[in-house]
């Protein structure tokens, strides 16, 4: 982007949890991903980003072929009356896959980021590490 966008913090993101099943593209290993399920909550950081940038991101995400941008309300895990609505990406139906698994380098680089950025240990433990078999280079 050529800057550092400005971090508004951890927020929560109801009703989805994050799954390590979207579809390889180059090789046989898995990206993150958000998914719908009733009663989970994904932690993540807010980042606030100029309109002009999301067409960087888009492409590095590969929207919308690969992943779709949507639009969803997060909660502040600091103040619970503190909302907002964010861009998101979730992959697309055709990009999720249940035979891969993620890369050991790539679940380091995700745990990592949620450490640096204060995301609740339990949910970095309980969600963002990974104990299945690893993917392919």
């Amino acid at each position: 982007l050529g800057y550092t966008p400005e971090n508004l913090g951890v927020y929560r993101l109801d009703g989805y949890e994050f799954s390590y099943n979207r579809a390889p593209l180059h090789k046989k290993a898995t990206g993150g991903n958000i998914n719908p399920k009733k009663g989970k909550n994904v932690y993540g950081i807010v980042w606030k980003l100029k309109e002009a940038d999301f067409a960087l991101v888009d492409k590095q995400e590969q929207a919308p072929v690969v992943y779709s941008r949507i639009q969803l309300k997060v909660v502040s895990a600091k103040d619970p009356n503190n909302s907002k609505w964010v861009e998101a990406y979730a992959a697309n139906p055709k990009y999720i896959s249940k035979a891969c698994f993620p890369r050991p380098y790539y679940v380091d680089i995700v745990t990592r980021g949620a450490r640096e950025n204060h995301l609740p240990k339990e949910y970095i433990d309980s969600y963002l590490k990974w104990s299945g078999p690893w993917g392919e280079n």
